[in-house]
C-alpha cells in the first residue's frame, strides 16, 4: 500500500471520529437549550423573590429586601442581588450587602430548590444591635416572631397554582465589609468564610479592631441538631433519620478559636497563620443541644494584658470594665453545665423542659454561662493591679489550681500595698473545687470550708530589722452571701490612714498617717449580704494589742437600700452604710501616736493646696457622709498623752446626714474633769464647725503645737469656752472665729527664753535665755473673738517673783500681737507696775520697751493676788478644779529698778 492509500484511510476513520463527536455536542447543546427552556418555563423570578423572601422570614423571622434580584443560567446557574438588607419589622437592618452573587446547583432547579453553593457578598455591614421602633427587639438574639404560611387561596378555574421554591445555602464568603456597633466600626472584616452549612459548619474570620488584628476559627456539628425542638422552627430531616423526640437528641459539638493581637508584619504568612500574643479555645459538646443542656468542654485563654482584652470587648462591655490591670493570664479548665445530663452521658430527666421555644431557647443562651461550673481548674496571672485607698495592690504570681471538682481549690500569690510599704505571700484552700463555686454561685448553697494564710515576705524601711516577720491566719466558711470565719495573727505595723490634699480628692488623697507597730490580734468575723449589696458584717471578740495601744470590743457595718431607715436612727433616707462600733483600750499611748502625726506631718508637701482643691477635698468628704452613717461608742482605761495621764475616757462619736458629732469627750486628769463636744456640718460648704469645751484640760505642749509657738510652758492647760468657725482650710477658718475661750494653767514651768526678750538687747537677752526654768504659778486668759480678730480682756502670768498682767489683741488668722503688759513688783505696802507693748506674732513676739520707763505706783495693793481675777475670767465663773498654790505678787528687795530690763533679769534670778 501506498503511502497516498495510508493516507486518505486515516483521513476517513477521522472524519467518522468528528462526525460522531460533533454529533455528540450537538446533542448536549440540545439537551442544555432544552433544560434551559424548561427551568425559565417553571422559573418566575417574582415568585422567586417572593419565596426567597418568606423563606428567610420562616426561619430567622429576618426580612429580606433588595433593591434588584436577577437569576441568570447559563453559562453556570447563578443569583444576583443588589443593596441587600435584613432587618426585624421596625427596626434599622441588622445585616447590609451591597452585592450578593450565588452560584446554584443546576439539578436542584428541577425540584424548585435554590441550593446555594457558595453565597459571595459584597460591602458587607452587620449591626450588633440596631435601633428602630421595635426597641429592645431589634438584636439578633430576639424572638424572631415568625408568620406562619398564609392559608391556601382558591385557583380560579384555567389557572395552575405556582409552587413553592425551596432555599438552601450552604456557605458565603466575604472579602470586605464592616462590624458595626452603633455608628462605631467595631471591626473592619478583612476575610470571612463559612462553609458547609448543611453538614457540619466551618468558619473562619480575620479583622481588625482598633491595632488588633482578630482571628475566629471554629466548626460546628450539623445544626439541625441544634434546632431540634425549637417549635415551628423547620427541621428538615436527614436522609435516611427519623425525627427526634428532643430528649432524645444527637449531640452537637462545637470548636472555637479566638485569636487576636498586634500582628508581625508577614507578608509571605496568610492571614489565618500569623503569630498572635492572645488567644481564647472552648471546646464543648450539648448533649441535649436544643435546651442547651448536659453540655461538657474545654476552655483555655493566653492574654497577654488587660488592656488588650479590654480593646477587644465592644464599647458597652468596656465601660463597665473594673478599674485595674493584669498581664500574663493564662489557663485552662474542664466545664460541665447543670442541667439534666451534668457529668453524664445520658439525658436524666425524661420529660422536655417546659418552655421549648425559640424564646425560650435565646433565654437560655443568653444565661448559659451561670450555669457553667468548672471540673478542673489549672490558672496563672503574672501580676495585676488593683485601685485601692492609697495607691493600688499589686498582685505577683497568683495561682489558682484543681484538678477534679472534689479536689481542694488551692490558691497562691503575693501583693503589695503602698501604704503598708511591705510584701506578703498569701495560699488559701477551699474544701472543694464543686463546693467553692456553688457557694459563691449558689446563695442559698451551704458554706464553703476554707483557710488561709499570709506571710510577710519583707519589711518596709520604716520597720526595724529586728522585727518578726507578720503572719496572719484566718479559718472558717465562706459564700457569696454569707462568712463565718476567725482571723488572728501579728504584723510589725499596721497602717493608719487618712486624707492628704494633693489634687484630686480620689484614693490617691489618702496617706499613711503612721503605723501601729508589733501588733498582735484576732477577732470572729460573720456575715450575710442580700439583695444589692445589702447585708451585714459584725466582727466580735476582737482583741487588738500593739506597743500603742490595747483594745477589745464589736464593730459592725450594716448596708441598706435607699430609702429605708435603721431603727433608732433619725428620719429620712438612710445612707447606704453604717458603721457602728463599741471597743474598750485598756491603755493608749497618745505620746506614741502624736510622734508618728509629727513625722506624717513632715513629709506632707510644703506648699498648700489651692481654694479650689481644698473645696474639692470637702466634696469628697460630703460624698462619703451622704452614703455613710456609724455610731462609735469608745471608752479608755488610761490614755498617756504629753506626761498627762487620763483615766476613764469616754467618747461617743456619731455621724448622720452630713453631720459628725462628738457628742460626748469626757476624762479624768490630774483631779480634773475633761468635758467636750465638738460637731462639723457639711450638708452645705464651707464646712461649718462648732467647739464647746467645758473643759478641755490638754498638756501645754500640745496647745503651743496646735497654734504654732515654740513650747516655752509645760504643764496642764484648761480650754474653757464655745467656738464656731467655717472655711475650706485653717487659715480661713482661723479668720471666721466667734465666740470666747479661757486659757488658764497653774503649777507648770516657764522657760526662760520665753521672758528673755524682754530683757532687752545683747549679753542681757543672752544671759536670760540660759537661765533656769522656772516655776509657773500661774498663766491665764480670756479672748472674745468675733470678726476676725481676738480680745482680750484679762492676761495674768506669774513666775517666781515675776507677775505680767495686761489686756489687748490677738489675730487667731496671723498670730498678730496687740497686748499692753505690766510687769508688777511690790515694796512695801506699795505695787509697782512696769509697763511695756508685746507685738509681733504668737511666733516671734516683739517686746516695746521704754530706756526708763515711769513706773505706775498702787499704794495698799501689794497683798492682791494679781493671777486670781484672770483664772476667774478663763474659765468663766468657774472655781479651779486645781487650787492656785501659795504666793503672791513678787517682793522687790533692794533698792527700786531703774528700767524694765533690770526688773526682768532680777525677777529671774540675774
Amino acid at each position: 500500500m501506498t503511502e497516498q492509500d495510508k493516507k486518505k484511510g486515516l483521513l476517513a476513520r477521522v472524519g467518522r471520529g468528528g462526525r460522531f463527536a460533533l454529533g455528540a455536542a450537538t446533542v448536549v447543546l440540545v439537551v442544555a437549550v432544552g433544560a434551559t427552556v424548561t427551568i425559565n418555563a417553571q422559573i418566575n423570578q417574582k415568585a422567586l423573590t417572593a419565596s426567597l423572601a418568606q423563606a428567610v422570614r420562616q426561619s430567622t423571622g429576618l426580612d429580606y429586601t433588595a433593591a434588584e434580584t436577577h437569576f441568570q443560567f447559563l453559562p453556570w446557574p447563578v443569583v444576583t442581588a443588589r443593596q441587600v438588607t435584613l432587618s426585624r419589622p421596625g427596626c434599622a437592618p441588622l445585616m447590609q450587602a451591597k452585592a450578593v452573587r450565588a452560584s446554584l446547583e443546576p439539578l436542584a432547579l428541577l425540584q424548585r430548590v435554590l441550593l446555594i453553593h457558595k453565597a459571595s457578598l459584597g460591602g458587607l455591614v452587620v449591626q450588633t444591635n440596631p435601633e428602630g421602633t421595635g426597641a429592645g427587639r431589634c438584636g439578633w438574639l430576639t424572638d424572631p416572631e415568625r408568620q406562619q404560611p398564609t392559608p391556601s387561596q382558591p385557583v380560579p378555574p384555567g389557572t395552575t397554582r405556582a409552587l413553592p421554591w425551596h432555599v438552601r445555602l450552604e456557605g458565603l464568603e466575604a472579602s470586605k465589609g464592616r462590624i458595626l456597633q452603633g455608628t462605631q466600626t467595631y471591626l473592619t472584616l478583612r476575610s470571612l468564610q463559612v462553609r458547609n452549612l448543611q453538614g457540619q459548619p466551618h468558619i473562619s474570620m480575620v479583622g481588625q479592631h482598633d491595632a488588633f488584628m482578630v482571628v475566629l476559627e471554629g466548626s460546628l456539628s450539623d445544626l439541625r441538631d441544634l434546632h431540634a425542638g425549637l417549635g415551628p422552627v423547620p427541621r428538615p430531616a436527614r436522609p435516611g433519620h427519623q425525627p427526634q423526640h428532643p430528649l432524645a437528641e444527637r449531640p452537637w459539638a462545637f470548636s472555637g478559636e479566638l485569636r487576636w493581637g498586634v500582628a508581625e508584619h508577614q507578608p509571605a504568612v496568610p492571614l489565618l497563620q500569623r503569630n498572635l500574643a492572645n488567644m481564647v479555645q472552648l471546646d464543648g459538646v450539648f448533649r441535649a443541644p436544643s435546651h442547651l443542656q448536659g453540655f461538657s468542654g474545654q476552655i483555655q485563654a493566653i492574654v497577654e494584658d488587660g488592656g488588650a482584652l479590654k480593646a477587644l470587648l465592644p464599647a458597652s462591655t468596656s465601660t463597665a470594665w473594673p478599674e485595674g490591670s493584669f498581664t500574663g493570664l493564662a489557663g485552662r479548665a474542664k466545664l460541665a453545665s447543670d442541667g439534666p445530663s451534668e457529668h453524664a452521658g445520658t439525658i436524666q430527666d425524661g420529660s422536655a423542659p417546659s418552655d421549648d421555644s425559640w424564646p425560650g431557647f435565646v433565654a437560655r443562651l443568653r444565661t448559659l454561662s451561670s450555669h457553667l461550673y468548672p471540673l478542673s481548674l489549672d490558672a496563672s496571672l503574672g501580676q495585676a493591679s488593683l485601685p485601692a485607698p492609697g495607691g493600688a495592690v499589686t498582685v505577683q504570681a497568683l495561682h489558682a489550681e484543681a484538678p477534679q471538682p472534689t479536689a481542694p481549690l488551692k490558691l497562691s500569690g503575693a501583693f503589695s500595698w503602698p501604704l503598708w510599704e511591705q510584701s506578703w505571700k498569701a495560699t488559701a484552700e477551699a474544701a472543694t473545687l464543686e463546693g467553692a463555686v456553688k457557694a459563691w454561685r449558689q446563695p442559698e448553697h451551704p458554706l464553703v470550708p476554707f483557710t488561709a494564710n499570709l506571710d510577710q515576705a519583707s519589711f518596709s524601711p520604716s520597720v526595724p530589722p529586728d522585727a518578726k516577720l507578720g503572719h496572719v491566719a484566718l479559718k472558717g466558711q465562706l459564700g457569696r452571701q454569707a462568712m463565718d470565719f476567725t482571723m488572728a495573727g501579728h504584723v510589725p505595723i499596721v497602717p493608719l490612714v487618712a486624707p492628704v490634699v494633693t489634687g484630686a480628692p480620689t484614693g490617691k488623697a489618702l496617706g499613711t498617717l503612721w503605723g501601729l507597730h508589733e501588733a498582735v490580734f484576732s477577732s470572729h468575723v460573720s456575715g450575710q449580704l442580700g439583695e444589692g449589696q445589702q447585708g451585714k458584717l459584725l466582727v466580735n471578740d476582737v482583741a487588738f494589742q500593739s506597743h500603742e495601744l490595747t483594745a477589745s470590743g464589736t464593730v459592725s457595718a450594716i448596708r441598706t437600700a435607699p430609702g429605708k431607715v435603721e431603727q433608732g436612727r433619725a428620719e429620712g433616707t438612710s445612707p447606704a452604710t453604717t458603721l457602728d462600733s463599741q471597743l474598750h483600750f485598756s491603755t493608749v499611748d497618745g505620746d506614741a501616736l502624736l510622734a508618728g502625726w509629727r513625722q506624717w506631718r513632715a513629709h506632707l508637701p510644703p506648699v498648700a493646696p489651692s481654694p479650689s482643691v481644698q473645696r474639692e477635698s470637702w466634696h469628697w468628704w460630703q460624698g462619703l457622709l451622704e452614703r455613710n452613717q456609724g455610731d462609735e461608742r469608745w471608752t479608755a482605761g488610761q490614755v498617756r498623752l504629753g506626761g498627762l495621764s487620763y483615766s476613764h475616757a469616754q467618747a461617743h462619736l456619731v455621724a448622720a446626714h452630713d453631720v459628725v458629732t462628738l457628742e460626748a469627750l469626757k476624762a479624768q486628769v490630774n483631779g480634773i474633769a475633761f468635758d467636750a463636744t465638738a460637731s462639723m456640718n457639711l450638708q452645705s460648704l464651707p464646712p461649718h464647725f462648732t467647739f464647746h469645751l467645758q473643759p478641755a484640760v490638754l498638756p501645754a505642749s500640745l496647745v503651743q503645737e496646735m497654734v504654732g509657738m515654740p513650747p516655752v510652758a509645760t504643764g496642764t492647760m484648761a480650754l474653757d469656752g464655745t467656738l464656731s468657725t467655717s472655711g475650706d482650710d485653717l487659715a480661713t477658718m482661723a479668720g471666721a472665729v466667734v465666740g470666747r475661750l479661757g486659757v488658764s494653767m497653774v503649777n507648770g514651768t516657764l522657760a526662760p527664753s520665753a521672758l528673755a526678750p524682754l530683757a532687752g538687747k545683747g549679753q542681757a537677752q543672752s544671759s536670760a535665755a540660759k537661765g533656769r526654768a522656772l516655776p509657773l504659778r500661774c498663766l491665764a486668759g480670756h479672748f472674745t473673738f468675733h470678726d476676725g480678730t481676738g480680745a482680750a480682756d484679762a492676761l495674768a502670768l506669774q513666775t517666781g517673783p515675776l507677775t505680767l498682767t495686761g489686756t489687748g489683741s490677738l489675730s487667731p488668722a496671723t498670730g498678730a500681737l496687740g497686748l499692753v503688759l505690766y510687769d508688777h513688783v511690790r515694796q512695801g505696802d506699795h505695787l509697782y507696775s512696769l509697763p511695756f507693748r508685746l507685738e509681733g506674732t504668737l511666733q516671734q513676739p516683739k517686746p516695746i520697751l521704754h530706756d526708763d520707763p515711769m513706773l505706775d505706783v498702787t499704794p495698799g495693793e501689794a497683798e492682791n493676788d494679781l493671777c486670781a481675777p484672770a483664772m476667774m475670767k478663763a474659765l468663766d465663773g468657774r472655781t479651779p478644779s486645781a487650787a492656785l498654790p501659795a504666793g503672791a505678787t513678787a517682793s522687790l528687795a533692794g533698792p527700786r529698778p531703774q528700767n524694765m530690763a533690770a526688773a526682768i533679769m532680777r525677777a529671774i534670778g540675774h
